[in-house]
């Protein structure tokens, strides 16, 4: 889940996104051809999972299916107090290829009685101490259960959390623990401070909806929104992607998704069956194998240079 403001400031920017939808789109979520060396297709598909409920753990084993249908790999954002009430679900995602990113060790959402979730804990009402600690504690309990070490983290309710301040934070924390990646930020505040390609955090940012530059595509927004049907989710899915082929530069699609909101979504399924009719032009994969095949790509050429050094 996330929440997103807007000052009014940005109303050019979104109305300028809306006209030029396909352009603004494309200027966006594109990259220098060097950003993606793992892959030589158009677009890089990343899909990944925020498990913020008792509703999302209970829906795993019925995604894992599904991903298995699909051939995709996926990252999935889970808090260690989740982890810690059922290790043997989760265990099941590292079993089956997927990766778990760092989501904080409280839980941060509640169902209430009448079925409404609300979100409890905000990582800009908390200090670095806490930050490091919340995250720290997850690191620990997923390792201490699943024999599994993270190296990567989404910031709970990251639309909050968007400052160039609030994401050094972030970054030096995850910096000493030795983490990756990051995956938290809006595409277009990623470019701004140029998140993707410099730094040793790297940055995985969200992908935005066409013609809502200041968006992210997830499964909150797009099925618990009054101004949307259901049908949006499929249709604007499918738009992100004939966007991305029209583009000249690789494209980076970066969605997340509630596992409660979509696991009996149909308009989830058709958007996936989409992605198998056009996957010669897409590589999907988790972060974490992303940056992992792209080291190993760094130090294979490496020792190719040093051999070719001393013919």
């Amino acid at each position: 889940m996330s929440i997103f403001n807007f000052a009014p400031e940005k109303l050019f920017c979104r109305l300028f996104a809306k006209i030029f939808e396909r352009r603004s789109f494309i200027n966006i979520s594109r990259w220098p051809a060097n950003s993606f060396p793992w892959t030589q297709k158009k677009i890089t598909f990343c899909l990944s999972f925020d498990c913020d409920t008792e509703k999302d753990t209970a829906a795993l084993p019925k995604i894992i299916e599904i991903l298995e249908c699909h051939d995709l790999k996926s990252s999935f954002a889970v808090c260690g107090q989740m982890v810690k009430e059922n290790p043997q679900i989760y265990g099941s995602l590292i079993h089956h290829g997927h990766e778990i990113i760092n989501h904080g060790f409280s839980k941060h959402a509640e169902i209430q009685k009448d079925g409404k979730v609300i979100s409890t804990i905000f990582y800009n009402e908390l200090d670095e101490v806490q930050i490091r600690k919340e995250i720290g504690d997850n690191h620990q309990i997923v390792k201490a259960l699943l024999d599994y070490e993270m190296v990567g983290f989404r910031v709970p309710h990251f639309g909050t959390y968007q400052g160039k301040e609030q994401i050094e934070v972030i970054n030096r924390i995850l910096g000493n623990m030795g983490y990756l990646y990051d995956s938290s930020m809006l595409m277009v505040n990623a470019k701004k401070f140029d998140l993707l390609t410099s730094g040793i955090i790297k940055e995985f940012p969200l992908t935005p909806l066409p013609g809502f530059p200041l968006s992210v595509f997830d499964s909150w927004s797009l099925m618990k929104s009054k101004k949307r049907t259901l049908n949006d989710f499929f249709v604007l899915f499918k738009k992100m992607f004939k966007y991305a082929l029209e583009s000249k530069d690789p494209i980076l699609i970066n969605i997340y998704v509630d596992p409660s909101h979509i696991v009996e979504f149909e308009g989830f399924r058709k958007s996936l069956n989409h992605i198998d009719n056009i996957r010669e032009h897409i590589y999907n994969n988790s972060y974490r194998n992303l940056l992992e095949k792209n080291t190993s790509m760094i130090l294979d050429s490496d020792l190719e240079q040093n051999y070719r050094g001393k013919e």
